[in-house]
């Protein structure tokens, strides 16, 4: 089960973030202009049947995790 955990909420979110990163997202949006950034979504489904969207963009040359060649 994804779980981030840390020090703090906000901490707990970077650690479940990086989780993520390893795997495949749900879904890349390209940026929509030249001040937004790449944005990945992944859908968290829980064993009670509740779907959960985490999302996290990035923004600038070579920022944030990279697509694999296996995810397009």
């Amino acid at each position: 089960m994804p779980i981030g955990r840390g020090g703090s909420p906000d901490l707990a979110y970077s650690g479940l973030v990086q989780w993520l990163e390893a795997i495949r997202p749900t879904q890349i949006h390209e940026p929509a202009s030249e001040l937004s950034g790449t944005m990945w979504d992944w859908e968290l489904r829980w064993p009670e049947g509740h779907v959960t969207t985490v999302s996290r963009s990035w923004r600038g040359e070579g920022r944030g995790p990279q697509p694999r060649a296996d995810s397009e």
